[in-house]
């Protein structure tokens, strides 16, 4: 049976400040790998002549951001957040059983 979403068969017993700081961990976490990348990018653009553009000012603060102390220690607290406040909302779901016993199956099937 196909299920169409509705937006009025959303689930209101969901609770609200849970999800908005998973959602913002997850944008802290992007932040973080779009800085890493753009931090390694430094290496590859070196030989280039580093002109005052936008973009290569990104590039030397993202290079900068990855030798921060803050970051390497604010990093561990975000993603030990993000497991937390997830098995917090794992386990409210109705259907939690069903999802272990789908990836016990994924995992013997390989």
């Amino acid at each position: 049976m196909i299920r169409i979403y509705h937006p009025t068969n959303r689930n209101n017993n969901r609770i609200k400040e849970i999800d908005f700081l998973r959602g913002f961990l997850i944008l802290l976490m992007v932040m973080d790998h779009l800085f890493f990348d753009f931090g390694q990018l430094i290496y590859i653009i070196s030989n280039f002549s580093m002109d005052q553009s936008f973009l290569s000012q990104f590039v030397k603060f993202s290079s900068s951001y990855l030798s921060w102390d803050f970051r390497i220690n604010f990093r561990i607290f975000v993603v030990m957040l993000f497991f937390f406040i997830s098995g917090i909302s794992f386990q409210f779901s109705k259907n939690n059983a069903e999802i272990v016993l789908f990836f016990k199956m994924l995992l013997i099937t390989k």
